[in-house]
């Protein structure tokens, strides 16, 4: 499971997390149709635990996590905007 990702963008080389945090957009874009995404199925995407996937969803600009359960396969990722 993939947790470690640099915070800081100066620190030279490695994941950075704000590459994280584009790479869920770009997956959640990629994937929305019949079926929401969900903040589990990102973490199965990226081999993550689900706090770092709803933390990454919090931290996109024009993405958000709409919470009705502590189960992270019944959190459904949505997007402002088209």
């Amino acid at each position: 499971m993939f947790t470690d990702f640099e915070r800081d963008d100066d620190a030279g080389t490695g994941v950075f997390f704000s590459h994280f945090v584009t790479a869920v957009g770009i997956y959640v874009y990629t994937n929305e149709g019949d079926r929401p995404v969900t903040v589990a199925d990102i973490a199965a995407a990226f081999n993550t635990t689900p706090e770092l996937a709803r933390e990454a969803v919090e931290d996109h600009p024009w993405l958000f996590v709409h919470v009705d359960s502590d189960d992270p396969s019944r959190q459904v990722v949505e997007s402002d905007g088209e």
